[in-house]
């Protein structure tokens, strides 16, 4: 029972073996296609990572499809890792997918080209063998996308530029909205001094890439050693109307903080500025001007490595619902399966801040509860001061042994699981026991919410799908989001003690 019962009904998870980074978005013929990293044979079977792939007419119903990539080329055999969508550009054009190609060993390099670029050897964490490649597809009759194809140039880009080691990777490539005709291809990628960056390859016909620009901020800088799955969008502050550039990055490498920001292992967020456009053929690197600093997305336990659907003019962004080396939880050993995707989000930029609304069910899949109810799928709301509890149900059908401390509800002498959501002020805090799953970067996390108008409250809501959940500040201001796991997949909502 808590294999299913583990299983959300809305967030995305693939039907075995381990989920990432979600790849590939696009809408397209009425529908909502997502790819995703998937290792169909975790942990059972030797690494083969592809792109799994389902579709969707509303962002929550899911219906899965054959994979749409797996490796064995030789420019990929160890994995077809994250990347983006084209949309089709004419009628009978076929969707775009670019990714990176993976090889195992210095495979990119001869011996003497590696000689002379390094005469000392080759310095630890270099990982040779990141290209960037292309495949294309087209629906079939009942719209669903068939299994890509990858392209006989492949690979289009065979590495990174001098300076930067084969730590390259995410390709998203987007028409370049200051000129016309022109494309850009945003990757991720770490310069040979172990430094986090991005660089930007631009082309007029998405085969033939220049060597590609480092994205340099003039302003302050997320830091880190490798920025991964990189999206850059033009967006108009609703607030302003002026327009800017908002660049989201998951950065490795940032030391948490002693305060409330950064505290999982890897991170993610974005800045807001202008990148300066200019002439593409120039040597150096692209500014990008920083007017607003780096601030995280999800202030949870478990986002990472998100990207925008191509093929829609909304800004539309679905995230990762795990961590990586986030590897032990129990859906494995009771289902088969590994993490899941966040709820879609509709992103609206104000006052330099992205405001995060989620795409979530209507009031007959998910109601609206109070204290004492009992179930899998609902949602809980708090307006001002308050708190909310979530209690595993222990399979007892009631509160008997919960006790302020969430002692045993018939889980077998272990504290029950537990979240609490407390809002206090401007101040929002979520803790999260789990006695039967470790939290590896500890049980709490807090923010500060944007001020609201005088005599205004801040409102919350906390939307609960089995494992999945998901805590929303003043309509998307701040979000949480979280795996939550108990010995049943059932919940009770509880006054707190």
């Amino acid at each position: 029972m808590a294999g299913n019962g583990h299983r959300p009904a809305f967030h995305l998870a693939p039907p075995k073996g381990r989920l990432n980074d979600p790849n590939g978005l696009l809408r397209l013929g009425g529908a909502w296609h997502v790819c995703y990293q998937w290792d169909p044979g975790f942990p059972h079977e030797p690494r083969r990572t592809g792109w799994g792939y389902a579709t969707s007419p509303d962002l929550l119903e899911w219906r899965h499809h054959p994979p749409m990539l797996a490796p064995g080329e030789e420019y990929d055999a160890d994995g077809c890792f994250s990347g983006g969508a084209v949309a089709p550009q004419r009628p009978g054009d076929p969707v775009e997918f670019f990714y990176t190609g993976n090889l195992p060993g210095p495979a990119a390099l001869t011996g003497a080209e590696l000689a002379q670029r390094f005469p000392d050897g080759i310095p630890v964490g270099h990982v040779w063998g990141a290209t960037q490649c292309l495949a294309t597809t087209a629906p079939g009759p009942d719209g669903i996308l068939r299994p890509a194809v990858k392209d006989a140039a492949n690979p289009l880009v065979a590495g990174p530029p001098p300076g930067y080691t084969a730590h390259y990777r995410d390709p998203v490539v987007t028409a370049d909205p200051d000129v016309p005709g022109r494309w850009r291809m945003l990757l991720g990628a770490q310069t040979d001094d172990r430094r986090g960056t991005a660089l930007l390859h631009y082309s007029t016909d998405r085969r033939r890439w220049d060597r590609g620009r480092e994205i340099v901020l003039d302003g302050p800088t997320p830091g880190g050693y490798m920025w991964e799955c990189p999206n850059l969008s033009r967006m108009t502050d609703a607030a302003t109307g002026v327009e800017y550039d908002v660049l989201i990055v998951s950065p490795q490498g940032i030391r948490a903080e002693d305060g409330d920001e950064r505290r999982n292992r890897y991170q993610c967020g974005y800045v807001v500025g202008h990148l300066l456009a200019d002439d593409a053929g120039a040597p150096g690197p692209v500014t990008f001007r920083v007017t607003e600093q780096f601030r995280e997305l999800d202030h949870g336990f478990e986002f990472y490595a998100p990207q925008a659907f191509a093929g829609t003019d909304r800004h539309v962004l679905i995230g990762w619902m795990g961590m990586p080396e986030e590897d032990d939880q129990p859906t494995i050993a009771s289902g088969g399966w590994l993490h899941c995707l966040t709820f879609a989000r509709e992103l609206t930029l104000h006052e330099g801040r992205l405001i995060q609304s989620p795409i979530v069910p209507g009031e007959d899949s998910m109601p609206t509860v109070g204290d004492g109810h009992r179930g899998d799928i609902f949602r809980v709301a708090l307006t001002g001061d308050g708190a909310i509890t979530i209690l595993d149900s222990g399979g007892n059908g009631g509160a008997e042994g919960a006790d302020g401390n969430g002692a045993d509800g018939g889980t077998g002498g272990l504290p029950r699981t537990r979240l609490d959501v407390e809002l206090r002020g401007d101040r929002l805090m979520v803790r999260r026991h789990s006695p039967e799953w470790p939290n590896h970067f500890g049980d709490e996390r807090a923010t500060t919410l944007p001020g609201r108008r005088r005599g205004e409250a801040h409102r919350l809501e906390v939307l609960v799908d089995r494992s999945a959940v998901e805590i929303v500040a003043d309509d998307g201001a701040a979000i949480f989001s979280l795996r939550l796991f108990g010995s049943t997949g059932l919940w009770e909502v509880a006054s707190p003690a």
